[in-house]
């Protein structure tokens, strides 16, 4: 029987994409935390799947104030009836992208630590030796103390870059167990139009991340991972990424329809904006004298006028710039 928990079934989108719509559905004895970020993780619990049906959950959910969105992260979208989806275990102290827990409610996560958010689900991992946790996502709690040959990547926290910009933080490689030897990293879960480089890399201690948003990189704020790999180990931590709306150059070219003109002739100036898609207005003056403004459509503004003194002229437009482009001026 659909909605016997009393609760709001979820929606859970795209999996890995906030959207406003999103929400988890209704649930008690959930694990939950908050990570360095401020973003509020959820996984698992009693409750409703997006068909109203009750039972274990296992899905990982992520809220992000800012954006005042949810984003399905991994897990299964339903369960069966009063029961939970299997767990996919993998080989015993591996992680694989196909290892999931089965459905469960009341768990804990006992590693408090201030962290970025984990972006990379399916890096799960069981404990070789009986230790603080039965099963634990890598980048979220401790490795098993007394592990050996394994490493955690420090995440670089979160990060803002404009559109068509650069930002850069710092990651760092941390040997457990006598682990000395050297990763090799990489970015995965990039939005589109976003490009990631390290430097050094590989490493064995610190590498710094280079990210840049194209112009074409949609705002927004998304969740890619760093990801470390030494021989067959590897371990990933979160990155939160928020892509800002961009400042574009702008170039602006000035003509006159008649130079020389005559005493009383309307002459019309026109402004040319690049890139095309600018938009708002462009001033025009004669010295400081304004003449008025026009419209941009299309990349052109045009201005006529017909109460120029005798004498020259020295005529400037002025584009103000929108969201997206500069302001730009031009003298003729």
């Amino acid at each position: 029987m659909p909605g016997v928990g009393s609760g709001s079934p979820g929606v859970y989108g795209t999996l890995g994409t906030p959207a406003q719509g999103n929400v988890p559905g209704g649930r008690y004895f959930a694990n939950s935390w908050t990570d360095s970020s401020g973003n509020l993780w959820l996984f698992g619990g009693a409750g409703e799947d997006a068909n109203d049906s009750w039972g274990s959950l296992d899905d990982l959910w992520v809220f992000s104030p800012p954006a005042n969105q949810w984003a399905w992260m991994g897990g299964s979208r339903t369960v069966p009836m009063y029961g939970g989806d299997a767990g996919v275990y993998g080989s015993l102290g591996l992680p694989a992208a196909r290892n999931v827990p089965g459905g469960r409610s009341g768990s804990f996560e006992l590693d408090r630590q201030p962290r970025a958010p984990m972006a990379s689900w399916g890096r799960w991992i069981r404990c070789q030796r009986p230790c603080r946790c039965s099963q634990r996502p890598m980048g979220v709690s401790a490795f098993c103390p007394g592990d050996t040959n394994v490493y955690p990547v420090r995440h670089p926290n979160s990060l803002t870059i404009a559109q068509g910009a650069s930002g850069t933080s710092t990651v760092t490689v941390t040997g457990s167990g006598g682990f000395t030897g050297s990763v090799t990293l990489a970015a995965t879960g990039l939005p589109s139009g976003v490009t990631a480089s390290f430097n050094p890399n590989p490493t064995t201690g610190t590498s710094v991340v280079t990210l840049t948003a194209s112009r074409s990189a949609v705002p927004g704020s998304y969740f890619p991972a760093i990801t470390g790999t030494s021989g067959m180990l590897t371990a990933t931590a979160g990155l939160a990424l928020t892509i800002a709306p961009g400042s574009v150059s702008t170039t602006t070219a000035l003509s006159s329809s008649l130079n020389p003109s005559t005493y009383g002739q309307s002459v019309t100036f026109t402004a040319s904006v690049s890139p095309v898609s600018a938009t708002g207005n462009v001033q025009f003056f004669d010295g400081a004298a304004s003449l008025g403004a026009a419209t941009l459509t299309g990349g052109s503004a045009a201005l006529a006028v017909s109460t120029l003194a005798v004498g020259t002229h020295s005529i400037t437009a002025v584009y103000g710039g929108d969201v997206n482009d500069a302001t730009a001026l031009r003298l003729c």
